[in-house]
């Protein structure tokens, strides 16, 4: 908890609107784990999302073409904040 701000349960309704009825990425299931963990410890109901690991997807796309291990380092990085840049996007408008 952060002094002076809301708790999760007081901002779970929105959230669960904000999210409910999309596809919510994560890359790895960190964020679906955060997101049952706050509810369970909160006291509520765990919501029905629709989730997509963007590693998962990464990995299939990619495994075809070249061993995933082999990537080049910068590539990935490339990627990682690519992701965290739409992400950092998304959250601003929320």
């Amino acid at each position: 908890m952060v002094e002076g701000q809301p708790t999760f349960r007081e901002v779970s309704n929105q959230l669960r609107q904000h999210l409910s009825g999309n596809i919510v990425v994560s890359h790895t299931a960190f964020n679906r784990t955060a997101i049952r963990l706050a509810h369970e410890r909160s006291g509520l109901p765990i919501p029905e999302l629709t989730w997509l690991d963007s590693a998962k997807v990464v990995r299939r796309t990619w495994k075809p073409a070249m061993d995933w291990h082999q990537l080049q380092n910068s590539w990935v990085f490339r990627f990682s904040s690519m992701t965290q840049v739409k992400a950092r996007v998304q959250l601003e408008r929320f």
